[in-house]
């Protein structure tokens, strides 16, 4: 074998020799034809025999018929030049070439033989071509396929339908859309091109394009579950809450009986299970509510881990994707204004299933006649006894049961007791409060928006202002809502866009210091109460803690001393105080402290957003983007001197002489004054995002390309601080400061040694995210789409462990067209699509850290001095909860596209959940957070909609939502062994499903009336035994539902559409608490199936509701508490809810005209309109105490 070695470098010359030789001959023949015909051409004529037209073909046969000259050229090179005028007479043939072809465009050469060879001119550079691709109503659609035909150059449109692509002239531009008909266009010498594509005969409904956050790209080459939410739904529905217009919508996602939302059930026991909400690419800390409904374009829920996984450790629990609207390139201006009311009647506390008046009664009767007069639970002790403040025994007393006690004392005669019995029975202040305290929820809006664009710019800007008047006197919230957001051509490859948001809150709530008297769980005299803690105040605090039969104004309109808890705070005790010297009386009255309330919250935010993009080459840009978020709030809570609160502290920490019981005068810890509670917080987040994008298509459409990959920083900043001013002057606005030492004894406390609690506090948090991230799509012949995507999260919040950093998430897909395979041009089965996923997301708890924290404190009294808690343990193995997720999706349309939906089944394995273990009690806890859960969930999602009819002028679709979701512990280290919690559902117990509620088993009535329970080894204990066993309590069912959907009819006829909404939960439970208990809590109304309590013997044949107990020992009572907490009181919350019908009108074009407007829409809706219940009691399980009130909005919307 001989082998010969060839200088590289010679090699090279030799080519770029032979290069040169032959570009140089070319170009001197050409030269030498273009710019003389040359001498041969010169001399030589045709002639023409008529006026006429003809083709460059024709033209070339005519010399050819008269000359010997042959042409050579590649067949169809002329087919896109105009015809030629030729005139009759003879003419040269260089002046006819010279007619005929432009010299600009074609190279003609001279070859042996008389053979003239045509060739077009090679061009070295290609012209930029643009526009704007947008669908027969002028909207631009968002990933076209824009590729020139016979190449592989391809690319697709953005956001706004833009596109830029490098063609030739006469080079043929391919349009290509599901659901539209393609489009060629020819490239002539224009560079902008705006193309109208027209829907094809098997038109599918939308045309949906999904957005992740980091990219949008079209549904039908995702492989990931999506769920959207479009605008026309979004705009249909009005609602100053963006999320409650999710609801109902998509399958997949429900809420919980706190409105929270679950995308396909919970998927952590302890950490955060909201989902991520994500607005124009960032994650958002701000109050949602700084989000205008009206600015929305579309929401896409990502279900998946191919759909979320990009989201990496905050996408466990599904992401919220949304896209605020833009402006219009090459749009005219664009104003929009509208307006909308919305109405809540008051609640009804009728409908509250309470007894009337005479029930109340005789409850309360039968309770003193159970009673034992001298130390029973109602005694002759229990008036008011000035003893009791110096031993702090304030007994609970009762309108009914005062009234008895004092003809038990002989301070009235049976005949007064009657009647005041009788006055009590005929006294109902339900109505008095709804007319005092409530009043109807009044919600109006007013949006104004404006937007257009040139070819190098666009913008929309938006203000709205919402004035809400809450149910509660005197509470009501205004808000303005400003958004400015645009985008620009720096140069041709440079792009820039941004955006601001900014919105203030003013909200006046009353409740802060209502509830300070009304809620249950709060020792309305303990003054070391949280700032702001306690209750929401609202009408089921109302009848639970005020009996219906004391007034609250006389009939003078003079405040009524109301009983709620405490003799001490009669008018007889209030009198007594006044008497000894103390500085305020102690009489509680609803009305008073509602116009007493002074406490209001301002909240200002911002946020801005701002990137570049640059065109590196043809379908691969780098992007850069940055995101700020600013939000301050500030509450201000004023008690006046003359409120429930700031009275009874200054009483109750001033040093009293207990031989006299008067106040020892210059003792008082508490200035004279106001009580002014501040608080305030500062949130702030910057995001800093740098991506390279790559969308491309090849080979006539064949291959299609697209990819992200990425890098992200993140941090967020927590910044709050309280205090409290004692003895304040609204007027002068001065404060005194309080007498920090001890104060003993006390009125209230005794000799119990007392001071003034500190309610200054201050906190701060900063937490830093650091991400890399890619995502990339394949898809061949629009038939096999393969996806895969990656992401590596490192946070503070993670331990020092090494083996728990730089664990990357990650997601494959894969998608299959069959339709292209087996069903081309199917009238049956017009689109089949399945999907597959697996991959990994996360979530972190931002609650728990991996470092030791302590809480420092000034101890109260006798800890006096410097004191600390600790928090959280240190955890250098904390980690994030990780979820690994497979889906699995089949997407149909049928029948000329009449039929269209989905259905997928998921699994969802979460493991390394945080829980509560616990730990050594010599650490200061008795229990940490640490990663040793796992828990399966596993569901099917399913859609279908239908075009009923579907006419020029009537329209019918109806669509149907429905979702299973089971959800598994399969393992946790420690289970509580609190058996409130079981009761509770907050225990994590493995084979049950997350908040799932657990029971004392039920074993009917004894022949008294008693309640009996079951133990786990079938022993019948009676109301007097203790059960502390978990084992002896039953497992009912999770309190999360099931089985949950919608289902949705619209109808159109001409200018006028009707809308309705009709959702379902199944599956779950609820305890039921709106049942006669018999309860120590004299206050409490009793419910009205008090009448059917067992009261003879026998009854406990027809009736599962208790009598009274025996006697009142804790021990008697002991079962009844029981009894509440047990299945007889669950029962099962499936119900089906009317939830929403919309009515519509849309003027027509004729009427528009003549008003000088582009639109004008009014509407009707109505929400939570009926209920369907399958319970017992026949009640709303989300809403059992009150039902839920329906609401009627009117809108009316116009543009110009």
């Amino acid at each position: 074998m001989e082998i010969k070695l060839t200088n590289v470098f010679f090699s090279i010359g030799k080519r770029l020799l032979k290069t040169i030789m032959k570009t140089f001959i070319l170009l001197v023949c050409t030269s030498v034809f273009a710019m003389s015909p040359g001498s041969t051409f010169s001399q030589e004529k045709v002639t023409i025999d008529a006026d006429k037209k003809v083709s460059v073909d024709e033209v070339f046969r005519i010399i050819d018929q008269q000359t010997n000259y042959a042409f050579i050229y590649q067949k169809g090179i002329f087919n896109n030049l105009p015809k030629v005028q030729l005139r009759k007479g003879v003419i040269r043939i260089n002046k006819l070439l010279e007619q005929t072809l432009s010299k600009d465009d074609y190279v003609v050469i001279i070859g042996a033989n008389n053979n003239i060879i045509v060739k077009r001119k090679f061009k070295i550079q290609t012209q930029k071509i643009s526009g704007k691709v947008t669908d027969e109503f002028g909207d631009a659609l968002i990933g076209v396929s824009v590729f020139v035909k016979g190449t592989n150059r391809g690319t697709a449109t953005d956001f706004d339908g833009l596109y830029e692509i490098n063609a030739d002239e006469n080079e043929v531009l391919v349009f290509s859309y599901l659901g539209y008909l393609d489009k060629e266009l020819t490239i002539g010498q224009d560079v902008i091109y705006d193309v109208k594509m027209k829907t094809s005969s098997l038109e599918l409904d939308t045309i949906e394009i999904v957005s992740t956050g980091y990219q949008t790209l079209p549904k039908e080459r995702s492989t990931g579950s999506f769920e959207r939410v479009n605008e026309k739904t979004l705009d249909l529905k009005v609602n100053q809450n963006i999320f409650a217009k999710i609801e109902g919508e998509v399958a997949g996602v429900t809420t919980d009986s706190d409105g929270n939302f679950i995308v396909r059930g919970l998927s952590s026991i302890s950490a955060n299970t909201n989902p991520l909400v994500v607005v124009d690419g960032f994650p958002i800390e701000q109050d949602f509510s700084s989000i205008n409904p009206n600015d929305v374009a579309s929401i896409t829920i990502l279900k998946d881990a191919a759909a979320a996984s990009i989201w990496g450790i905050r996408a466990t629990n599904g992401v919220i994707v949304i896209v605020t609207k833009k402006g219009s390139r090459n749009g005219k201006l664009k104003i929009n204004a509208s307006l909308n009311t919305s109405i809540t009647p008051e609640a009804d506390l009728f409908d509250a299933r309470l007894g009337d008046p005479a029930t109340q009664v005789a409850y309360q009767t039968a309770w003193f006649n159970r009673s034992n007069p001298t130390s029973g639970f109602y005694n002759v002790n229990q008036l008011f006894n000035p003893n009791d403040f110096q031993t702090g025994a304030l007994p609970v007393i009762n309108p009914v049961g005062e009234t008895l006690l004092r003809q038990l004392r002989g301070d009235i005669t049976a005949s007064e007791a009657q009647t005041r019995l009788q006055n009590l029975s005929n006294t109902d202040n339900r109505r008095e409060f709804l007319n005092l305290i409530h009043r109807p929820a009044i919600w109006n809006q007013y949006n104004f928006s404006a937007s257009g664009g040139t070819e190098i710019y666009n913008f929309r800007s938006s203000i709205s202002y919402n004035k809400n008047q809450k149910e509660t006197i005197g509470t009501d919230r205004s808000q303005f809502v400003i958004n400015f957001t645009n985008s620009f051509n720096i140069s041709s490859k440079l792009t820039g866009r941004a955006s601001v948001n900014f919105s203030q809150t003013k909200e006046n709530f009353a409740n802060g210091t209502i509830n300070a008297g009304l809620s249950p769980l709060r020792n309305i005299g303990n003054i070391d109460d949280d700032f702001l803690s306690g209750s929401s105040y609202d009408p089921v605090s109302f009848l639970n803690n005020v009996p219906i039969t004391s007034r609250i104004l006389d009939n003078n309109g003079n405040y009524v001393p109301m009983p709620f808890g405490l003799s001490a705070y009669s008018a007889e005790a209030s009198q007594y105080l006044l008497d000894q010297g103390y500085s305020y009386g102690s009489t509680y009255n609803i009305k008073q402290e509602l116009d007493n309330a002074n406490n209001t919250s301002r909240q200002t935010a911002l946020r801005l957003q701002t990137g570049l993009n640059y065109k590196i080459l043809e379908g691969l840009d780098f992007d850069a983007s940055y995101q700020y978020e600013w939000s301050h709030l500030r509450l201000r809570d004023l008690h006046n001197e003359t409120s429930f609160y700031t009275r009874t502290r200054v009483n109750n920490l001033t040093e009293v002489d207990l031989s006299s019981g008067s106040p020892i005068v210059g003792t008082k810890a508490i200035p004279d004054g106001g009580i002014l509670d501040l608080f305030g917080r500062v949130e702030k987040s910057h995001t800093f995002r740098s991506q390279l994008n790559y969308n491309k298509t090849f080979s006539d459409n064949k291959h299609r390309v697209a990819a992200i990959a990425g890098y992200e920083v993140r941090k967020t900043i927590l910044d709050q601080n309280s205090d409290r001013k004692y003895g304040f002057n609204e007027q002068s606005l001065v404060s005194s400061p309080p007498n920090v030492g001890q104060v003993n004894p006390t009125i209230q406390f005794g000799s119990l040694d007392r001071q003034v609690p500190d309610r200054s506090s201050i906190y701060f948090e900063e937490n830093r995210f650091i991400s890399y991230y890619a995502n990339a799509s394949y898809t061949y012949d629009n038939t096999y789409t393969l996806s895969a995507s990656t992401r590596l999260d490192d946070t503070n919040l993670f331990g020092a462990s090494d083996k728990y950093k730089n664990i990357p998430l990650y997601s494959l897909g894969l998608k299959w067209n069959i339709t292209n395979n087996f069903f081309v041009n199917n009238e049956t089965i017009n689109s089949l699509q399945f999907r597959a996923t697996y991959g990994t997301n996360g979530n972190v708890d931002r609650t728990t850290s991996p470092f030791l924290i302590i809480n420092n404190f000034i101890g109260f009294p006798p800890f006096n001095g410097p004191s600390s808690t600790i928090t959280s343990l240190p955890n250098p193995e904390l980690r994030l909860e990780k979820t690994r997720a497979l889906n699995l999706g089949l997407d149909y349309t049928l029948f000329n596209n009449t039929v269209k939906g989905s259905i997928e089944y998921y699994i969802k394995d979460s493991e390394d959940l945080l829980a509560v273990t616990s730990v050594n009690p010599t650490l200061g806890v008795a229990g940490s957070l640490i990663n040793n859960g796992t828990l399966r969930n596993e569901g099917i999602d399913a859609n279908l909609s239908l075009k009923v009819i579907n006419t020029d002028n009537f329209k019918y679709t109806t669509t149907g939502n429905f979702s299973i979701n089971t959800n598994t512990l399969k393992k946790v280290d420690v289970v509580s062994n609190d058996l409130f919690d079981y009761l509770l559902g907050e225990v994590a117990v493995p084979g049950a499903s997350l908040r799932t509620l657990y029971s004392y088993n039920f074993g009917g009535l004894d022949r008294n009336g008693a309640p009996q329970f079951v133990t786990n080894d079938g022993r019948i204990l009676d109301a007097r035994a203790f059960i502390d066993d978990s084992e002896d309590l039953i497992e009912e069912a999770s309190v999360i539902p099931k089985y949950y959907g919608s289902w949705i009819n619209n109808f159109e006829y001409k200018n006028l559409y009707l809308r309705t909404l009709t959702s379902f939960k199944a599956g779950h439970i609820f305890r039921f608490g709106n049942t006669y208990i018999p309860s120590a809590r004299a206050l409490s109304n009793v419910p009205a199936d008090f009448a059917n309590r067992w009261q003879n013997p026998g009854d406990e044949n027809i009736t599962n509701i208790p009598a009274f107990p025996e006697d009142e020992s804790n021990s008697s009572l002991l079962g009844y508490q029981q009894y509440q907490f047990s299945d007889e009181l669950v029962d099962t919350a499936a119900h089906i809810r009317l939830s929403q019908v919309s009515l519509g009108y849309n003027f027509k074009e004729a009427i528009l005209n003549k008003l000088g407007m582009s639109t004008l829409s009014i509407g009707l809706q109505a929400d939570n309109i009926a209920v369907w219940n399958f319970n017992k009691w026949d009640v709303d399980p989300e809403s059992s105490f009150i039902p839920r009130r329906a609401t009627y909005t009117f809108n009316i919307s116009a543009s110009f």
